[in-house]
């Protein structure tokens, strides 16, 4: 185009303006590289502004480029504007310590104002993209009237290309390192942000005590690895914890080679708070205090391609390669008392962390409420107990009462009500803040003589202040609107399954019931929200989460909601519902983008730019989406008007389920009951609507077809008696040709395929594979739902389209009831499928002792091959199932069969069964025989260095000198093993050293002592002495080369110990000074013209001295 632009660039703008959103965290070099982007991008669009104004445009065209331009140029003003909020950090560091630092100046990004930019952004420049695109013909045509136009045009796409090479390069920069993070741990799980949040809360001189005590300075400073402190709800562990994270990052904030990682363990995240998610936080933590990615997390990383989560045993491995690369790592974990006991993650994430204490140099702090046993691994370095100082809570809460207008001016009272604060506190903190902020807010004396009766009759502190507080915000002084709003936050907090954003909770209470459309102005003020409860709640800045006071709030209402907030489960639910209802989304669900749209394509994550910007709009949706019928399910509401009206609409049932990824029009309220199990509902719905009831959704499956997957069997009825067709078939991936019933049996649902074939289900009907009810039911290892359809007349020996039947679903599951039920139908046992699998074959690979002797029993031939040649033996022999291995010989197996990798012996020897190769032997296997690749079975012994099975093959038969098919002797495998026992063995028994007589055989045995490691050059970090020692004494030839014209050992002994060993160490003198003993030559020169005195300017002086003494020539 004349004027500039090319499709390319736009894609280039989108993709820039886009990052600029997504990489602003919290990180100062994010900032500061967001800020040279925005300034790039700037200078981008002022320069196509210019080139619009000057180019070969009519002026109406032009006035259509310049409005979109426009548009995106006041994008990247607001970003400026954003940026010029918060300065440039004046360092570089990352990680824990890089937000410690920034504990003042808070990086604090509105989510809602980022995804508005965003759709801003795609509007906008698609737009753009649209006028260009009407333009670029006539606009073309033009250009091409004037030559030097078009030079100027070149000259600004080459200054254009330049500034997006910059960015790209800039953005690109370490992308692999943040994606590796991001892999191992989603960085929106760190406690970086909880822990600013705590020390803003620190009082001066608050929890000092702790700090100086001796036990902390024993664990900090001294010897003592493991520090545990234990204390009773309230007493200000948290607090504490977080003292200690800011005192260790403090001290080391300027030591790159300490690694701190800590985490705050709450209540409200268990879900997410699993013992893999914790140490992967830890884990990524240490991770961004290295400088660079250790090769080996980056080399896993590439293996899986980011697509695996780590496994246990990754992370384990990880973890202790980067804790060896630290000085000293210290781990500090608060509340473990708050992670579930029930799941085990509580026990097995305690043992992860016990046994990096379990070392000499890492730290581990933990707290807990309760005291953690000594059977979790290891005797406890220390353990201090955690107590509220007096001192500390009379500071606080004189603190708490001078902000109320009783108490400001009087000292006396102030005095008085703090001295019976803290003897009814006993030493709690969280009691005495409790009360101390419930009285502050009194305002006659009479108040407080009525709050000193409640307490002095009181023998449980928390039920008493809870009761106090929750009194107050109900009582009839406190104007209805406030009552209702301060219990209906506490409904909402402690019913709801996550935690829930204020941007939620604000939503969810601005629901009015009936209401037809969303009014904001019953949203109430933030302010409003946290005052209303008196304290009872609290507002975390950092991640927009509200949360109760502390969780002994939440232990008291689990036994006494039912006083406060009764029937409140339900009534959250109806305000979900009431908030999906809105005609807000009687439109249904937001439109996809157009997939041939270039902003489409490059933003290919986001499904929908529209769905993005409802949830701004409505953020209460998905939580409302997602949760409303655990809320209702059960409950007198399940089949509530309000339920019912919404499961009736179609367009909004549709919409709500676009958060769970079900997204067509065709799914409707029947679909929605059934998957979430509310049959009050369902059959209400039914009977009111009486909607289709054999559509499918946007999985290809009827709701009959959920029904009977998820067993609900009053579903299963509800839908037949109505009249949903038992036989229709679904079109899902996966479920291709399931019916209802195929999907019952499957699932081993005995009531619901019984239902269902007695309400006209064709039992014989078969999926898009062939496979028939029975065989689903064969293949989960159900007999009972097999009996059942063998009863109601299914063919047992009905086979799909790979030629195989319920026998052989049944065999490889390893089910032997199921098995067992089938022979007894007089079933073919010995059928063969598409690739000549058997039953037996696949028995053999589930290695069940008890169904290999059943299908024996019921005539399976034990030697069946399939094309490769496996048999039923080497099947079992390959996956080192002994018993099954023993039971297939006593009943006649062949034991020198030969399959297409390898006989059952090699296989044995491959994967180190030596116990299977007893049996073998035992059997009269031939010792001799060589398998793939020409290797003799003493060759596989040889190279494990097992001298017992050296032994037992000897003594069956099996020749000493044999080499295998690459020419490598077994003496020489012994050796590389680095077995002394076997080499003694294999000598002994006639294995000559010396082979280099023989055109067919190399001799490696001396430079395998020497730390060869195979025959492609690679090494050993140095050389085996005993062995080396033990050959030479037994005659190896220290001269003796090898075949000629092989590049790694046309030299001898000597030479390659002086090229590969490695230099200065005392074993490298050692091994070479032994082959000078026994003769080596130090003047002979190597086919290649290598010399010993080439390689030994490389080495000590000792080992030249060395060579020296035994004659070498010009050595300095």
């Amino acid at each position: 185009m004349s004027f500039g632009f090319g499709i390319g660039d736009f894609k280039a703008v989108a993709e820039v303006v886009i990052k600029v959103i997504d990489r602003v965290k919290s990180s100062p070099d994010q900032i500061k590289n967001t800020r040279q982007d925005v300034e790039a991008i700037s200078a981008f669009i002022e320069s196509e502004e210019t080139n619009c104004l000057n180019g070969a445009m009519s002026p109406a065209e032009r006035a259509q480029i310049q409005e979109s331009l426009e548009s995106c140029k006041g994008i990247v003003q607001d970003l400026q504007s954003e940026l010029s909020k918060f300065g440039e950090a004046s360092h570089v560091d990352k990680g824990i310590r890089a937000k410690f630092k920034r504990s003042i100046q808070s990086l604090k990004w509105d989510q809602q104002a980022n995804a508005d930019t965003r759709s801003r952004v795609l509007l906008s420049l698609d737009l753009l993209e649209k006028k260009l695109r009407r333009l670029d013909s006539g606009v073309l045509h033009r250009t091409c009237a004037g030559v030097g136009h078009t030079q100027a045009g070149v000259e600004r796409l080459e200054v254009r290309d330049d500034i997006r090479t910059k960015v790209l390069e800039r953005q690109t920069q370490d992308a692999e390192s943040q994606a590796i993070l991001n892999w191992i741990c989603p960085s929106e799980l760190d406690y970086a942000d909880q822990q600013e949040e705590l020390l803003k809360k620190r009082q001066r001189g608050i929890g000092e005590w702790f700090l100086d005590s001796k036990d902390f300075k024993d664990w900090f400073d001294g010897d003592k690895t493991v520090l545990t402190c234990i204390g009773m709800p309230g007493v200000g562990k948290t607090m504490i914890t977080s003292f200690v994270v800011s005192r260790v990052l403090d001290e080391y904030k300027d030591d790159a080679h300490i690694g701190v990682a800590y985490i705050f363990c709450q209540y409200s995240r268990h879900k997410e708070q699993t013992a893999e998610h914790l140490m992967s936080c830890i884990l990524r933590q240490l991770l961004e205090q290295h400088s660079v990615i250790p090769d080996e997390v980056r080399s896993l990383y590439r293996s899986t391609k980011g697509k695996r989560r780590l496994l246990p045993d990754d992370m384990s491995d990880l973890l202790n390669t980067v804790m060896s690369n630290l000085t000293r790592s210290f781990i500090i974990v608060d509340a473990l008392d708050e992670l579930p006991s029930s799941t085990g993650v509580r026990d097995n994430f305690i043992s992860e962390l016990l046994a990096i204490g379990a070392g000499s140099k890492d730290k581990v702090y933990l707290t807990s409420r309760v005291p953690i046993e000594e059977a979790h691994g290891m005797r406890l370095s220390a353990e201090l107990r955690i107590y509220a100082r007096e001192d500390d809570m009379r500071y606080t809460v004189r603190t708490k009462l001078k902000k109320g207008p009783l108490f400001r001016n009087n000292v006396d009272l102030q005095n008085k009500v703090t001295s019976k604060i803290l003897e009814a506190a006993k030493g709690v903190y969280l009691i005495a803040v409790l009360h101390a902020k419930h009285m502050s807010l009194f305002l006659d004396i009479g108040e407080v003589l009525i709050a000193f009766d409640d307490i002095d009759h009181s023998s449980d502190s928390y039920k008493t202040v809870y009761e106090q507080t929750l009194r107050r915000v109900t009582s009839d002084d406190n104007p209805m609107s406030k009552r209702n709003l301060a219990l209906t936050i506490l409904c909402y907090l402690f019913f709801a399954k996550r935690p829930l954003r204020i941007e939620e909770l604000s939503h969810a209470l601005a629901v009015r019931e009936g209401s037809v459309y969303f009014d904001e102005d019953h949203i109430p003020d933030v302010a409003v929200i946290i005052r209303s409860c008196a304290g009872l709640i609290v507002l975390d800045d950092s991640s927009n989460m509200v949360n109760m006071f502390h969780k002994s709030l939440h232990d008291y209402l689990v036994e006494y909601h039912t006083d406060w907030i009764p029937n409140g489960d339900e009534f959250f639910g109806k305000t979900c519902i009431s908030y999906l209802s809105l005609d807000n989304f009687a439109d249904g669900p937001c439109p996809e983008v157009d997939p041939s749209s270039l902003w489409s394509r490059c933003l290919a994550q986001d499904k929908t730019i529209l769905m993005k910007k409802r949830f701004v709009e409505y953020p209460f949706y998905g939580y409302a989406s997602q949760h409303w019928y655990e809320h209702v399910r059960g409950s007198d509401s399940e089949a509530a008007d309000v339920v019912l009206r919404f499961l009736a609409n179609g367009k909004k049932v549709s919409a709500s389920c676009q958060t769970l990824e079900c997204t067509a029009p065709e799914t409707t309220g029947v679909h929605i009951a059934v998957r979430t199990s509310l049959e009050r509902s369902l059959k209400r719905h039914l009977q009111l609507h009486r909607p289709q009831l054999n559509t499918m959704d946007s999985d290809g499956r009827t709701p009959l077809s959920y029904a009977a997957g998820l067993n609900s069997l009053e579903a299963v009825r509800l839908l037949i008696s109505a009249g949903a067709d038992p036989n229709l078939a679904s079109e899902a991936k996966g479920y291709g040709g399931f019916t209802p019933l195929l999907c019952a049996a499957s699932r081993g649902h005995e009531n619901t395929v019984s239902v269902l074939i007695d309400n006209g289900a064709n039992v014989r009907s078969k999926d898009r594979e062939g496979r028939n009810a029975l065989t689903h039911a064969s293949e989960c290892g159900s007999r009972a739902v097999t009996r059942l359809l063998l009863d109601r007349g299914a063919d047992p020996n009905a086979k799909d389209l790979s030629q195989r039947t319920p026998l052989f679903y049944a065999a490889a599951a390893g089910s032997k009831s199921v098995v067992t039920l089938l022979l007894e139908q007089g079933v073919q046992v010995n059928l063969k499928d598409r690739n000549g699998e058997t039953p037996l074959l696949l028995a053999a690979k589930a290695g069940s002792d008890s169904l290999i002797s059943a299908l024996i029993a019921g005539g399976a031939d034990v030697n069946a091959q399939v094309w490769q040649g496996d048999t039923p033996l080497s099947r079992a022999v390959g996956a080192g199932l002994e018993s099954a291995v023993e039971l297939l010989l006593k009943s006649g197996a062949e034991v020198d069969c030969f399959p297409s990798d390898d006989f059952p012996l090699h296989r044995a020897l491959q994967i180190g069964s030596k116990a299977i190769v007893r049996l073998l032997v035992s059997a009269g296997v031939d010792v001799s025989k060589r398998g793939r690749k020409s290797v003799p079975p003493l060759a596989y012994a040889a190279q494990n260095g097992w001298a017992d099975i050296i032994q037992l093959l000897l003594d069956n038969g099996a020749e000493v000198d044999k080499i295998d098919g690459s020419g490598q002797t077994i003496l020489a495998h012994a050796v590389e093993s680095g077995s002394i026992e076997s080499v003694v063995l294999l000598i002994k028994n006639g294995a000559v050293i010396n082979r280099a007589n023989r055109s067919s055989a190399y001799c490696d045995c001396l430079f395998f002592a020497l730390g060869m490691k195979n025959r492609l050059g690679s090494h050993a970090r140095t050389g085996n002495e005993q062995m080396l020692e033990l050959l030479l004494s037994e005659g190896a030839d220290p001269n003796e080369i090898s075949d000629e014209g092989r590049t790694l050992l046309d030299n001898s002994p000597l030479l390659y110990a002086l090229q590969y060993l490695p230099v200065g160490e005392a074993s490298t003198t050692r091994l070479i000074g032994l082959l000078l003993q026994h003769g080596a030559k130090t003047n002979r020169k190597a086919k290649a013209g290598m010399s010993v005195s080439m390689f030994a300017e490389r080495h000590s002086k000792d080992v030249r001295d060395l060579l020296c003494r035994y004659g070498a020539d010009g050595i300095l």
